[in-house]
């Protein structure tokens, strides 16, 4: 991906319906009895308007334990791509300018790091992260848990990393593109090394896997991405995996809950959002609502699975895929381009223009 991502803006209108309920009493009073009896209908009447309050006070409460996406202040207005944290209170999110920010859990903090663009993050430990860079020389930064610094790698003059993961500091992988087609480096814990994969034109856009033996890398079959290229890695080789439901699709994004149980999420033709799902032995096309292209998918469970993209951001309970309510920002719905959680009630979603938002109580 050497050229940033466009924003997709539709306008939405806002509108609001107000209901209101009034409760009135009228006590006419004639005699003793009907005094008396005026007093006990209005001790009734406060009853019910003390049993009214008492239920508006739990929906209160029961909303604000309810998970909900909320905006947050990045405080830059750099476009975003990747998200990646070790716990709640240490989320990186990274993207061009280039911009690495920092949240510890109360607020958003700009680290100022040389680069271009970068586009994915991933870590072993809160003091082991890297990050991979759009520089054209495979650039790739570490975070030590004090300061970022630049590593070496094998990337000649043509090559750009997009997507970056691994199983622990001695085994990490970084996707992208060189000047002889897709790439893939691997880290050792001493130094990076180019990998022999399937040759092709191809953009390598996203990484994950179960194990070190178990890998995916996905993208598209040339610029347009017009049909999707999806590796696998068995601890030895890299091989092409092929399948119908890969015609059309170019993919942006790879996650899963296990080997048998994978996520890949992209845009189709003639355009809209397409996720591909790896049930241990063939890829199939999963029915989503009507979306724009995705560009990152995340979860923690078969049951719990986030996909982001053009102005939308779906949830998969297991059985079905729904879009969730997203705050508006001038009255549209943002763009997003990466997913990360601590849990399923604490995840991340980023995008252009320094968006940020949370979900959570």
């Amino acid at each position: 991906m050497k050229t940033r991502l466009l924003l997709v803006l539709f306008v939405m209108l806002i509108s609001t319906l107000a209901a209101c309920t009034t409760h009135n009493t009228t006590i006419n009073k004639v005699v003793d009895d009907d005094t008396a009896s005026a007093d006990d209908d209005t001790a009734d009447d406060d009853t019910t308007l003390d049993d009214d309050t008492a239920d508006d006070d739990t929906t209160s409460d029961d909303d604000a334990t309810t998970p909900h996406w909320t905006l947050m202040d990045s405080g830059i207005d750099n476009d975003y791509y990747g998200v990646w944290g070790s716990s709640h209170n240490d989320v990186f999110a990274v993207g061009w300018g280039p911009a690495i920010s920092h949240y510890d859990g109360n607020s958003w903090s700009y680290v100022t790091v040389m680069g271009l663009a970068f586009m994915g993050i991933w870590g072993a430990s809160s003091s082991d992260v890297f990050a991979v860079d759009d520089c054209g020389f495979g650039c790739v930064f570490h975070y030590d848990g004090s300061s970022w610094s630049a590593m070496t790698t094998p990337g000649d003059i043509a090559s750009i990393l997009c997507g970056v993961w691994g199983t622990s500091h001695e085994d990490v992988f970084a996707v992208g593109t060189g000047s002889n087609g897709r790439l893939i480096l691997h880290y050792d814990g001493s130094s990076w090394a180019e990998m022999t994969i399937p040759g092709g034109v191809a953009n390598l856009q996203s990484i994950w896997g179960s194990s070190s033996s178990d890998v995916f890398a996905v993208g598209g079959e040339d610029e347009i991405g017009d049909s999707a290229v999806i590796l696998h890695y068995d601890g030895s080789s890299w091989s092409k995996m092929t399948d119908d439901a890969l015609k059309y699709v170019g993919l942006w994004g790879v996650w899963g809950a296990s080997h048998d149980d994978v996520f890949a999420v992209g845009g189709g033709f003639p355009g809209g959002g397409r996720i591909v799902h790896f049930d241990g032995s063939s890829w199939s096309l999963m029915t989503i609502p009507e979306s724009g292209p995705l560009f990152g998918v995340w979860g923690t469970s078969p049951s719990d699975v986030f996909a982001v993209g053009d102005g939308t951001i779906l949830h998969y309970d297991g059985s079905s895929w729904s879009e969730m309510n997203v705050p508006e920002i001038d009255g549209v719905i943002p763009d997003f381009t990466g997913v990360w959680g601590a849990s399923s009630s604490d995840v991340f979603a980023v995008g252009p223009l320094g968006v940020i938002v949370h979900y959570g109580p």
